[in-house]
């Protein structure tokens, strides 16, 4: 396969997920889009770079991640957390929402904030398994941590979200004690 197909075939894999963890740290479904690109360009700039390093899905979410950070800067913003966006459950912000949609939002609010609290990496490996869905080893191939790191960090953040949700701690899934999922 040329560098050109295989450089089409990775953008083609990665893109949705790409502009899922843009869109949990921009907020916005168009600014996400609008940063990936950007990614994925400077990643076309230094496509040879990617060939030739140990990990081109690692090295490809390095060069997102500071996509995001720039982007973030160029706006002098922090990364979305949604904390400042707090509605109480019983409130009903517009008329005509179903009360359960509302309760969702509220949630996936504290989810976020939740998450906001924990360390970078912990974070990160925390969006991408429980918000983004991804298996240990998907998220271990994007960020270059090795599938026990990845289960490591998310063994230790699963406490912390349990105590910022007052839920007791449980034992861990299955699929984060030692497998390869």
């Amino acid at each position: 396969m040329a560098d050109d197909e295989l450089y089409e075939s990775f953008v083609l894999g990665k893109r949705d997920s790409f502009i899922r963890w843009a869109q949990a740290k921009l907020g916005s479904l168009d600014d996400a889009r609008d940063v990936v690109n950007e990614a994925f360009f400077k990643l076309f700039l230094r496509w040879d770079d990617a060939l030739s390093s140990a990990n081109i899905d690692a090295f490809a979410f390095t060069i997102l991640k500071g996509a995001i950070a720039d982007a973030l800067r160029k706006r002098d913003r922090s990364p979305c957390t949604l904390a400042g966006l707090e509605v109480p459950p019983s409130h009903q912000a517009l008329t005509g929402i179903p009360d359960d949609e509302i309760e969702q939002i509220t949630t996936r609010m504290e989810v976020h904030q939740a998450i906001a609290g924990l360390p970078a990496r912990q974070q990160v490996c925390a969006t991408l398994r429980y918000l983004l869905d991804m298996t240990t080893g998907e998220i271990a191939s994007v960020t270059g941590m090795s599938p026990s790191t990845v289960r490591s960090h998310l063994s230790a953040a699963r406490p912390r979200l349990a105590e910022a949700f007052a839920v007791p701690p449980t034992t861990t899934p299955a699929n984060e004690k030692g497998s390869q999922s």
